[in-house]
């Protein structure tokens, strides 16, 4: 997805058919969390929260850490899917076969895939054992892709994933997961 050329298309963040695309910055489109609902017709993301057992603490302390590295963030729009983690990938051997599932994939930078399963390895129990980060970087080197900025960017990612998480678990009403990414992106904030 890292290759695919965009170079037809302007802008970050969900695109729809005709190319267009919801921000002009994917740093824009970062930061956006802030100001936007947690889902489309939901209130905003600190009613939810401060209706929570959880608070917004969490998320202003997330926030403000995933603002100090927004700078680190390339500005070179590549294919995104973010959703890889729930059954969107088939595999025959070793081998991936198809990937489905593209409604929430969006143009920004190609870490933020990477991102969702650093996220979520401990959700996961067959994946704890697994060290996502040190395998792509392994991956990236011995490809000779140059990372600037790998740590501050995954960081970044991982971050705004667990932002973006929480308000929508609050519109669902799931507070064990509110509960649950709040730690999550409170052991990320603070690394």
């Amino acid at each position: 997805m890292r290759q695919v050329d965009l170079s037809a298309s302007s802008g970050f963040g969900g695109w729809r058919a005709d190319g267009s695309t919801s921000d002009r910055s994917w740093r824009e489109w970062l930061l956006g969390l802030a100001t936007g609902p947690a889902t489309r017709g939901s209130p905003g993301w600190r009613e939810l929260l401060e209706g929570s057992p959880t608070g917004v603490g969490p998320f202003e302390e997330g926030y403000a850490r995933l603002h100090e590295l927004i700078g680190h963030c390339p500005e070179e729009p590549h294919l995104v899917h973010d959703d890889l983690i729930n059954r969107n990938v088939l595999v025959d051997g070793d081998r991936i076969s198809a990937v489905l599932d593209w409604g929430s994939s969006k143009y920004g930078d190609f870490l933020y895939d990477l991102a969702k399963l650093v996220f979520y390895r401990p959700w996961y129990a067959a994946w704890r054992s697994i060290d996502f980060a040190a395998e792509a970087r392994a991956h990236y080197d011995a490809i000779g892709l140059d990372m600037p900025h790998f740590a501050e960017r995954l960081t970044c990612y991982t971050l705004h994933i667990g932002l973006a998480d929480m308000p929508y678990s609050a519109f669902r009403k799931r507070w064990d997961q509110v509960t649950w990414k709040a730690e999550r992106l409170l052991e990320i904030a603070r690394a």
